[in-house]
């Protein structure tokens, strides 16, 4: 069933001794958490409250093992009941109170669709030193998971959820241990966990999988999403992320960390920052404090500190940091720096701003509400201002940016891409037009820019597809460099892919003159790889052209000043009486740049190799100035 949790309190009729029926709850597919109650329907001797505050104003989903039935209440007013008192009557409960589960699945076949269960008190111990940087597990993708708890002298130090499953294993869990090397360990667990280290994560055919995206950024092995404290130091491009090593779908938060020299060949490097006995590690970003207002490090060695939300004890934000470049990072032993003020507040973005002589961080708070935070010592943040952002929600990008007429503004954008162009005046954030729309078609998702590259502002996306089944599964985006335009009576931020993705080019064709006409459509064979093409067109503004390549079909409604991939549509925005389209192609998306990147359509495509031509087709007379493709290499060693 679908909720939105609008009380503090959901209130269920019980029975001490009854058979428990258990409530799974998910944000989507994310796994937030499990209860047991000794739900009854009839007779009850005592009412139940489940605190769900934290969760307030979500929408949810919530599964149970049997049907009930629930009430949603602001405060606890029932007492339990002694069994001699009157026991609370189901018919007290209001008649219109949804019934949870029809039931949605029988208890006997609820773990066959849904892997979540509660886990027990753990059942089994082992002791342990690692000695190696992983701890290798294994994993079935529809086993229950057990849960994993390492103790140190009697201190919990993490806990895991992990579909252990020692028969007939699918995936080859990883789980990073090396800050343990040397340590005595007791390692509990609800099952037997058989102790495997490794030195490395190592296969036989990495990054030559059948379903590798080649020009992506991926993950060894496991989940990645949004990109984390992306920053530029000493020549090297430092990008963190939300990494499950567990499981190729989301699971058990860590930042992971990648780093390269061009933004297009990443090296992944070991996890930075792993879940400890606060929780696990949500999205945050990274600044540099040159002038050591943290003293957290020194003026000859300046820390960079990382900002993040931690999950444990409700959403927090705490801080990390590194004096050495971020070889080695430690968190600050003051956390949090940022307690919890709302059951969703996350995901602190944290940048220099000149115009207010501070440090401001931008978090999200719950709906389409952000608040900003000010700072002077990157420690201590004060509340400065509440705006929204319509239509978006979560992981906050704030940052300033240059226009091409040499105006400096700042952008403040979400998740889902809205954004809003303004400056900072009499000491507040003040848009300067209303919210638009940078990308379409929902592959886009949580972007963050790159501290300490001003004035080029650099910007990565978790690309948000669908589970391929490989042995990672996501992406990251395309790097692109932003860019503010302005267009007529507002700006047009953009997004295009840097200069360094050309370096991926292995051989072009270009045709500068063609005429396309409705009797006779253009054809050309290419190479079976993962390609780039740029097509500039006269805007005739009647008619359509389909390009069809690897397999899609995409449509540009020039009478409409629309492009459509399926059934996602985009605008042709103009800022000339050309059409600019950009596309590029790999194993799993297709990512077209519209109009130098005033609009970008990015897609989940089943890219077709084999179907290796490209065909043009219109409806009336068109005149295409500049059709250029090029064949791409793989960002990944083939040797």
């Amino acid at each position: 069933m679908d909720i939105i949790l609008e009380k503090n309190y959901l209130m269920f009729p019980i029975r001490l001794g009854s058979a428990n029926v258990q409530l799974h709850f998910f944000d989507g597919e994310r796994f937030l958490g499990s209860y047991d109650l000794p739900y009854a329907e009839t007779d009850p001797d005592a009412a139940a409250y489940l605190d769900v505050r934290r969760l307030k104003g979500r929408p949810l989903r919530l599964e149970t093992s049997s049907p009930i039935y629930l009430r949603q209440v602001d405060q606890q007013t029932v007492p339990l009941l002694d069994p001699s008192r009157e026991p609370v009557s189901p018919g007290s409960l209001p008649t219109d109170v949804p019934q949870i589960g029809s039931p949605i699945f029988r208890a006997d076949t609820f773990y066959k669709h849904y892997a979540y269960t509660p886990v027990s008190i753990c059942r089994h111990e082992t002791c342990f030193i690692p000695s190696s940087a992983y701890l290798v597990l294994l994993v079935r993708e529809d086993a229950p998971p057990k849960l994993l708890r390492f103790f140190e002298n009697g201190r919990l130090l993490a806990e895991y959820r992990v579909k252990l499953c020692t028969q007939n294993p699918d995936f080859l869990s990883y789980l990073d241990i090396r800050r343990w090397i040397g340590h005595s360990l007791t390692l509990e667990s609800s099952c037997e966990v058989p102790i495997r280290q490794a030195k490395q994560i190592d296969f036989p055919d990495l990054y030559r999988e059948e379903n590798r995206p080649l020009v992506h950024f991926t993950v060894k092995n496991g989940w990645n999403n949004d990109p984390n404290g992306l920053i530029f130091l000493n020549g090297i491009y430092h990008m963190f992320y939300q990494y499950g090593p567990c499981s190729v779908h989301w699971n058990n938060m860590h930042w992971g960390h990648a780093v390269s020299r061009d933004l297009i060949r990443w090296q992944e490097e070991p996890c930075a920052l792993c879940p400890d006995e606060i929780g696990t590690i949500a999205s945050g970003s990274a600044v540099l404090d040159q002038k050591n207002v943290s003293e957290l490090g020194s003026q000859q060695s300046p820390p960079v500190l990382l900002f993040f939300s931690s999950t444990g004890r409700g959403f927090e934000q705490h801080l990390a940091y590194s004096t050495d470049g971020l070889q080695t990072i430690r968190k600050y032993a003051g956390n949090p720096v940022l307690p919890n003020i709302c059951a969703g507040n996350r995901d602190p973005r944290v940048v220099w701003c000149e115009e207010l002589n501070k440090w401001l961080m931008a978090l999200y708070m719950d709906g389409d509400e952000y608040w900003l935070f000010a700072s002077e010592d990157l420690l201590h943040w004060q509340m400065h201002q509440q705006l929204h952002l319509p239509r978006d929600s979560e992981c906050p990008d704030l940052y300033p940016i240059m226009t091409d007429t040499g105006e400096r503004k700042w952008i403040l954008s979400g998740a889902h891409d809205i954004y809003v162009v303004g400056t900072f005046r009499h000491g507040f954030f003040v848009p300067e037009q209303p919210p638009a729309q940078l990308s379409y078609g929902g592959l886009i998702y949580a972007s963050q820019t790159f501290s300490e590259t001003w004035p080029e502002v650099i910007r990565i996306s978790w690309d948000m597809t669908s589970n391929w089944q490989c042995r990672a599964s996501q992406q990251m985006g395309i790097p692109t460099r932003m860019t503010l335009r302005r267009d007529a009576d507002r700006y047009r931020l953009c997004a295009y892919p840097i200069p360094a993705f050309d370096t991926l080019w292995k051989d072009s064709f270009t045709d500068t003159s063609i005429r396309l006409f409705p009797e006779q459509a253009y054809f050309r064979k290419l190479e079976a790889a993962p390609s780039d093409l740029l097509l500039v067109l006269d805007n005739s503004k009647s008619g359509k052209l389909d390009i069809q390549l690897f397999g899609s079909l995409i449509t540009l409604n020039l009478s409409a000043g629309s492009i459509a991939v399926g059934s996602t549509t985009a605008p042709l925005l103009l800022h000339d009486e050309a059409i600019r389209l950009r596309m590029i192609f790999d194993r799993r998306t297709l990512e077209l740049f519209i109009d130098d990147g005033a609009a970008v359509l990015a897609v989940e495509a089943d890219t077709v190799f084999s179907a290796n031509f490209l065909q043009l087709q219109s409806t009336e007379p068109v005149n295409i100035r500049l059709l250029r493709i090029a064949a791409l290499r793989s960002i990944w060693p083939q040797d």
